[in-house]
């Protein structure tokens, strides 16, 4: 995903340790105003309750959810 699109607070689909779960985005990660690297963000695998660090790049979409509640598949 493209910076941009992502929103802190949003749920979405991520690879974690070769497995595809849901995490929700908690805050993005302070960077030295001298870095060149690409913003990350702290986020909590839904699925475990551990806290992970990623980008917007290693993000796989925004979690869609049905009427009654399913989680409905990525975009």
């Amino acid at each position: 995903m493209k910076q941009r699109e992502v929103k802190v607070g949003g749920i979405y689909w991520a690879n974690v340790s070769g497995h595809r779960v849901q995490v929700q985005l908690d805050s993005e990660a302070r960077m030295s105003p001298f870095s060149n690297r690409a913003p990350s963000y702290h986020a909590t695998n839904l699925q475990t309750g551990r806290a992970i660090r990623t980008t917007a790049r290693k993000l796989q979409g925004e979690v869609l959810w049905g009427r009654d509640g399913e989680v409905l598949m990525r975009k």
